[in-house]
């Protein structure tokens, strides 16, 4: 057995050394990752910075394999910085001298964010929840020393700022803006879906209904538009005109489910209206397959030109005094027929980068998961808060500092308890190489090339974590940790007590947010309900 556990190591090891394996986009990922921490560094030393490894960690929490979600979560970021910096200083300056006041206010605005978090779309959820957290960052080590505050917003604010720059500027250089070609090609893909819905729903008189993965699909296609209008300014000014096409295509999926032809799919008028859709819809589909934006423009005008059809045989129809079941069918196919005419509208205009405004979409909004997790938020930061001065432990508000943002980041996941296992682990698994690095390896180099040169190995083994889905929270809590237990600075220091007492520290942190996560409700324990809100108050 242990030959073949040998065997398995040393062929993943060959596979990681493979040159073919280190050209993938994965690998592009982890040294764009390392470039941008390393930049950070020397941004934050030059700057003389009190943290700079903060500087490094913001990179490593916002790092990402698309360029998009980098330019997007770091300006969020960054924005949620700033406000949660200026929440700090004015609760610290109405409470600084009544801890619990400061802990109960600290949680509400921390509740707050966890529930702009939880019912935000896309990146704003991230500028919700770093405002919430960022306010035990900034008042980490100035609760004792309040004169100090001012500095400690603005410190954290700037480390903040160098690592999102330097990763920004690392990004642009280095990677490819392709994601508006996904997008494009996406949407004629979920056309053509689309289309082959509609086209089985009109052959037959009784068919299947849509696929949860069609529908899916368009959602998928929602976040890939934000990511594209992040990184391109094209797409942005265009990014209502291609939500309208998509709202559109939800439109058109609706309506071939509700078809129920009954009685009327002999009808000659109904037969007539299937058999044109069946006749020239294909031919539609094959022009916007191409991704060619001639094409999709003949595309468009043979939809229109079948919803003209459409209509006049509607028109015809109602003439001649046909039943109103007919009627109702013959308007229903037109219906579907003009949405999908809208979706290909909307890649037309993706094509042409036109500005063109559109009315806002009502999205669902979570407000019973959000308004759990704002109680779970409060609930989780004042006893937290409470257990630590109660103990009198000196660094409790390390508590604050790691609890506010875990619990808020895990929480809006799908599992947040697994989640917390997860951080858990990989807080455990940085302590030893950050004992070897700072206390074995760092003493022993001078110059920040060496540092980095040190440093490297460490992050590649957290980031190649991130990249596999099952490791991707432990990397991340590998990376934060081991950053934050060496605590680079400049000059260094080697405090061993001081080592073993942020590592406890830091431990109990994260096995508290599993606690709170576990125990205060946890909806597969806990069906709590605090208010029934109707489907149009979510909406």
């Amino acid at each position: 057995m242990l030959h073949r556990a040998l065997s398995g190591a040393g062929g993943r090891i060959t596979k990681l050394l493979d040159p073919a394996f280190l050209l993938t986009p994965q690998w592009a990922y982890i040294f764009k990752s390392v470039a941008s921490a390393a930049l950070a560094y020397l941004v934050a030393y030059v700057l003389q910075l009190e943290t700079p490894y903060s500087a490094a960690s913001t990179v490593l929490l916002v790092t990402h394999m698309n360029q998009g979600v980098v330019l997007a979560k770091g300006s969020w970021r960054l924005i949620g910085t700033m406000i949660g910096g200026l929440v700090a200083i004015l609760l610290m300056g109405l409470f600084i001298q009544a801890p619990s006041l400061f802990l109960i206010s600290f949680g509400v605005w921390l509740g707050l964010c966890s529930m702009a978090a939880t019912v935000l779309r896309h990146f704003r959820a991230v500028g919700a929840a770093v405002a919430g957290y960022t306010v035990g960052f900034a008042t980490y080590g100035a609760l004792e020393m309040p004169e100090h505050a001012l500095n400690v917003v603005l410190g954290r604010t700037a480390t903040v700022a160098v690592g999102v720059a330097c990763l920004g500027l690392v990004t642009a250089l280095f990677s490819k803006r392709a994601t508006r070609e996904r997008l494009e090609a996406a949407i004629a893909h979920q056309i053509n879906n689309v289309g082959k819905l509609v086209l089985d729903r009109v052959s037959r008189e009784h068919s299947a209904d849509a696929s949860p993965d069609l529908v899916a699909g368009s959602f998928a296609i929602d976040d890939l538009l934000e990511l594209s209008r992040s990184e391109s300014p094209e797409v942005a000014i265009c990014a209502d005109a291609v939500r309208e096409g998509l709202a559109s295509l939800f439109g058109a999926t609706l309506g071939a489910m509700e078809i129920a032809f009954g009685a009327t799919f002999n009808q000659p008028a109904v037969v007539a209206a299937r058999e044109q859709i069946s006749s020239h819809l294909p031919d539609a589909m094959r022009l916007v397959e191409s991704g060619q934006e001639s094409q999709v423009k003949k595309a468009l005008a043979t939809v229109a030109q079948l919803r003209h059809r459409l209509n006049a045989i509607a028109k015809d129809s109602e003439a001649n005094g046909t039943d109103p079941q007919v009627l109702v069918t013959l308007d229903l196919l037109s219906e579907i027929v003009a949405d999908w005419e809208g979706a290909v509208i909307g890649l037309v205009r993706l094509y042409n980068g036109r500005a063109h405004h559109s009315p806002d979409f009502r999205f669902h909004r979570d407000w019973e998961g959000g308004t759990r997790n704002a109680i779970r938020s409060v609930i989780g930061i004042v006893s937290g808060g409470a257990f630590g001065i109660a103990t009198g432990w000196h660094d409790w508000s390390l508590l604050l500092l790691l609890l506010a943002p875990y619990s808020v980041i895990l929480a809006t996941t799908g599992n947040p308890t697994a989640g917390a296992v997860s951080f858990v682990k990989g807080t455990a698994a940085a302590a030893i190489p950050a004992f070897i690095c700072a206390f074995f390896i760092l003493p022993e180099i001078q110059g920040f090339p060496f540092l980095i040169i040190v440093m490297v190995p460490f992050w590649i083994a957290g980031l190649y974590a991130t990249t596999i889905p099952r490791y991707t929270f432990a990397g991340l809590a590998y990376l934060v940790a081991f950053n934050t237990f060496i605590s680079a600075t400049n000059p260094m220091t080697f405090d061993m007590p001081g080592y073993f007492n942020k590592v406890l520290g830091w431990m109990i942190a994260v096995i508290a947010t599993w606690l709170v996560l576990k125990l205060v409700l946890e909806s597969s324990r806990f069906p709590w309900r605090p208010f029934r809100l109707s489907q149009a108050a979510m909406a």
